[in-house]
């Protein structure tokens, strides 16, 4: 399957993320700092906006590794790349892959917004102990956040 690069046209494009599993995502600082390393590995600085207005936005599968850590320095360090859920984020990447016609047949690329979309969801799944989720205002049993909806609404909910 190949994507047009003129006018970026999908034949069979087949968006497949990870098993959608409720992750409870509080606020930190430092979530900023992993959406902007990620990034800025993926494009140059002076031309975000106008790559992350390309529809389709298709990232670079060997850029994308990189910047998750696979040549030693990324947003993931080695420890959790070897692990379950970095496989799972790496098999999720690469089966959605697909050739652009005009480059290498070698050359891969994905969605940025399905990549970035899987990529958050693990690192809050590695820097957010999910398993000692505990049920807290805006957040239902499930563990799926509550966004919209005032305090007696989610407290039903729960």
């Amino acid at each position: 399957m190949y994507v047009k690069s003129s006018c970026f046209s999908f034949s069979s494009f087949r968006i497949q993320s990870q098993q959608q599993r409720p992750r409870y995502t509080p606020y930190r600082e430092d979530c900023i700092s992993a959406f902007l390393q990620v990034l800025s590995e993926l494009f140059p600085i002076d031309s975000i906006e106008e790559r992350l207005d390309d529809d389709p936005c298709l990232v670079s599968i060997n850029a994308v590794l990189k910047a998750l850590g696979t040549d030693g320095d990324g947003l993931f360090d080695a420890e959790f790349r070897s692990g379950s859920s970095f496989s799972e984020l790496y098999k999720t990447i690469k089966e959605n892959g697909v050739g652009v016609k005009g480059k290498s047949s070698t050359d891969r690329y994905v969605d940025f917004d399905l990549l970035l979309s899987n990529v958050m969801r693990t690192w809050y799944g590695w820097v957010v102990p999910q398993d000692q989720v505990k049920e807290v205002e805006g957040v239902t049993k499930e563990g799926e956040r509550v966004i919209g909806e005032d305090e007696g609404a989610a407290e039903e909910k729960m």
